[in-house]
């Protein structure tokens, strides 16, 4: 704040930290502002009042003010959300764009810096991660990577360099640099690198990694839909264990998808790549997009009191199962009103933003073609040609429409969400159906794979690829397509995740995801010891003690009650 005053002339005022001249700001622009959107961040907009009209906010280090601070895992999260839909908002306002447009070159650059840049610049750290992730496995299952390392030409050689390069130095080792250089001039150059080391072991890059996909996501999809709104966070000391359902609910949009999306698409790079090229190599150039994938999943699990407690785990996973199955229509009671929740504001949104969300999402698409081609060139086909190989492609999406249309006209909703009563005679026949169901599509898939391995009609290279880029697309269809015409004149305006086979394609694409990252969880928590090492990293050694006690009193109080 005292470089933002002085040499930068930038300081504005934030919150509860600052205090006014009421007198002063009443005059110059007031205290309250008309909207809850747009000035979200109602403190910042005071300060640009303020300074429009010719006057400073200044930094006074004798005036100090005591403030909570938040310290739950959650907490941080929702703060970050609100501060990020705030910059959102802040990028979209009449002040920042009079105050861009008054301020000379340099102060502009200065008020970029203090305020949205940050923001903005982790957004498109994220951006251009993906996209080189995305680059570097189309040229891995193109097999062109292999073509580009004897090219002569400059420019295909600068593209071979680029993406055969380490990034872990540019994206984590220099940016901690200044990070060593702070703590050194506070603490000394001993005790301050002692403090990042002990930062480090507790896992702070996969903290701030975590907190860079909060900030990303949530102004991208402020500035895409507009939908801010206040974060109530809290300011108590949290221990309160987090369970899978609510870590699901607030995150799995914002990490849970992208963190997975990141890891498969390492693996499938890792699997793809040229025979000849060293594992130890492709490791070394992607580590940083490793340790950002990481960032993204485990934090909420290893930040949660508790998180790696088998009991508290498997409990966990109980209650979401259930979520996940519930048809209650009640806010937040069933994956699929929170489902109906989440999409709310992409089935209301302009038709710019539905073009950026589908243009955004045609990476999944071509990922699917990535796998067509890969599955038909010369090196993994025998047989077929790539028109074939579309062909058979588009059949086997239908057929999962197809079932997943079945699987819906039975799983019908129980009466609580459909407004009809219901005996228990009936209740219990809608669930042998279901159970009915899920057992024929299970025991028809199975039985499809075995006459495709039995008979030879595909090679298992070519069936891979085929359920690969088939699973893609469905979901492609489903999320991206069905979101991005819904409400429109090409569907008569027509709301058309309502229909069931869009429900069902969704709701199967979040199990896996919630699979894929809970069972390893589950069964990371089922070793005895890795919960007291992580009680003990969150916790200092008196209350990793007492936190024991409490766990061992619950335990016993909850097999009293079971006898």
């Amino acid at each position: 704040r005292r470089v933002w005053e002085e040499p930068l002339n930038t300081r504005f005022h934030y919150g509860h930290p600052d205090l006014f001249d009421k007198v002063s700001v009443m005059t110059l622009g007031g205290m309250s502002k008309a909207s809850a959107g747009i000035n979200l961040s109602e403190d910042i907009f005071a300060g640009f009042s303020y300074v429009q009209r010719g006057s400073n906010s200044t930094q006074a280090d004798y005036v100090q003010l005591g403030k909570g601070k938040d310290v739950g895992f959650s907490q941080i999260a929702s703060f970050n959300a609100k501060i990020a839909m705030g910059n959102a908002e802040q990028c979209l306002s009449r002040d920042v764009y009079r105050l861009s447009q008054a301020f000379d070159y340099f102060r502009t650059f200065s008020f970029y810096y203090s305020s949205v840049g940050g923001f903005v610049a982790q957004l498109v750290v994220v951006i251009c991660v993906f996209a080189v992730t995305y680059v570097k496995v189309f040229l891995a299952m193109s097999g062109s990577i292999d073509a580009l390392r004897g090219e002569e030409n400059t420019i295909l050689k600068t593209v071979y360099d680029a993406f055969t390069s380490t990034y872990i130095f540019q994206m984590y080792f220099l940016q901690l640099l200044a990070m060593v250089l702070v703590l050194a001039v506070e603490n000394g150059t001993g005790q301050g690198l002692k403090e990042m080391g002990a930062m480090l072991i507790r896992g702070s890059m996969l903290f701030y990694g975590f907190q860079v996909g909060t900030k990303s996501y949530y102004l991208n999809s402020v500035l895409t839909f507009g939908n801010a709104a206040y974060i109530a966070t809290g300011r108590g000391f949290v221990i309160k264990h987090d369970p899978l359902t609510s870590i699901f609910k607030n995150y799995q949009y914002s990490h849970l998808m992208p963190g997975t999306e990141l890891i498969v698409l390492l693996i499938t790079g890792f699997a793809y790549r040229d025979a000849d090229s060293d594992a130890g190599a492709y490791f070394l150039q992607t580590l940083a997009f490793w340790l950002l994938g990481l960032a993204y999943l485990l934090p909420p699990f290893l930040y949660n009191p508790n998180g790696l407690d088998y009991g508290s785990v498997s409990r966990g996973w109980d209650e979401w199962s259930a979520w996940m199955s519930s048809r209650d229509m009640d806010k937040g009671a069933s994956w699929e009103a929170w489902w109906r929740e989440q999409t709310e504001p992409m089935r209301g949104a302009t038709t710019s933003a539905r073009f950026f969300l589908f243009f955004f999402k045609l990476r999944f698409l071509a990922l699917s073609l990535a796998f067509t081609y890969a599955g038909s060139n010369g090196a993994y086909n025998h047989g077929l040609n790539p028109w074939t190989f579309l062909f058979v492609l588009f059949g086997i999406v239908t057929l999962i429409v197809v079932l997943a249309a079945l699987g819906a006209s039975f799983m019908h909703r129980s009466g609580k969400s459909n407004g009809v009563g219901t005996n228990g005679y009936q209740h219990l026949s809608r669930l042998r159906c279901r159970r009915v169901t899920k057992a024929g599509l299970l025991v028809l898939v199975i039985a499809l794979l075995v006459f495709l391995l039995a008979f030879p009609v595909l090679t298992f290279s070519e069936l891979f690829n085929l359920i690969c880029a088939a699973i893609v697309m469905a979901h492609w269809l489903s999320d991206a397509v069905a979101l991005s015409i819904t409400n429109t004149v090409l569907v008569g305006h027509r709301d058309i995740t309502k229909f069931a086979v869009v429900r069902v394609l969704n709701q199967a694409y979040h199990w896996v995801i919630g699979g894929l990252i809970f069972i390893p969880i589950l069964v990371l928590s089922s070793i005895p010891f890795v919960s007291t090492i992580q009680t003990r990293i969150l916790f200092n050694n008196d209350f990793s003690e007492r936190l024991a006690i409490a766990q061992i009193f619950s335990k016993e109080r909850e097999r009293k009650k079971q006898i």
